[in-house]
């Protein structure tokens, strides 16, 4: 596993001034505001401020968009607290109130102590991809005198065309017992019908009056309705090309007003 570069450490090195921020607001619009603003260092404050793991993670993913590196400093030289920081991606961390230097050797040899975890970490990691790569038993290597085994796999394929289907279908419609289909009677009116029956009302109805009223009496079905309702407005169209009477319609699908012409 190869460990990402320290730009913090490698600007230390550089002859340039190295300009940075504090940042105690615990907010991760306010870091990425100031991640975006040109800094070399942003330094995230854990001591002095209302920051905890989540807070400081969603900062880290903020800032990490951006050209600047994140210090942390936590709020106390504590071991765990430091490897937690350092589980959330944080590569530099500003350790507190350093005031001896026995003080600062034990930071020192928790460094040492950490890298050493993370040296092993990454021997386990390309150990156990070495493992992953090597042939495996009863796949690529078998036991001695064990017999290899293969199964089988049959799969049906069928092919026929449509005069075939249609055939089969045919055959198995033919074993059925026949039936007789009966078409229930409906009563339909014609054209002729209704205009005849639109001149003799007609002249009853000098005002004008909705077609509905013209339709004859004790329609029953809803086909009954439907039926009567087109031949009449088809008559009432025909009588008024004719100049029988007059057709009045106030608004889109709105009720159709007849009247016999003047």
């Amino acid at each position: 596993m190869q460990m990402p570069v320290n730009d913090f450490k490698r600007r230390l090195y550089e002859p340039r001034v190295q300009y940075g921020m504090w940042i105690s607001m615990a907010d991760p619009v306010a870091a990425e505001i100031s991640a975006g603003a040109g800094f070399d260092w942003l330094m995230i404050d854990a001591e002095h401020s209302p920051n905890d793991l989540r807070t400081l993670l969603v900062q880290l993913q903020a800032v990490n968009a951006y050209p600047v590196s994140a210090v942390i400093r936590p709020p106390q030289a504590d071991a765990v607290i430091i490897k937690q920081y350092l589980d959330l991606g944080a590569q530099t961390i500003l350790v507190p109130m350093i005031e001896t230097a026995e003080q600062a050797e034990e930071m020192v040899d928790m460094a040492d102590a950490l890298r050493y975890q993370l040296l092993r970490l990454e021997a386990m990691q390309q150990a156990a991809k070495r493992l992953l790569s090597m042939p495996k038993l009863g796949q690529q290597r078998f036991a001695r005198g064990a017999s290899e085994h293969f199964a089988n796999t049959s799969q049906a394929v069928w092919t026929a065309s449509l005069y075939d289907l249609l055939s089969c279908y045919g055959d198995v419609l033919s074993t059925k017992d026949a039936e007789t289909l009966t078409i229930a009677s409906t009563r339909l009116y014609s054209v002729e019908e209704a205009a005849k029956r639109l001149r003799n009302l007609i002249g009853s109805s000098p005002n004008w009056t909705v077609l509905q009223h013209f339709l004859p009496t004790g329609l029953q079905s809803p086909m009954d309705l439907r039926s009567a309702t087109a031949s009449h407005f088809v008559a009432s169209l025909e009588l008024a090309r004719e100049g029988v009477l007059r057709l009045r319609q106030d608004n889109h699908f709105a009720p159709l007003y007849m009247k016999v012409r003047d």
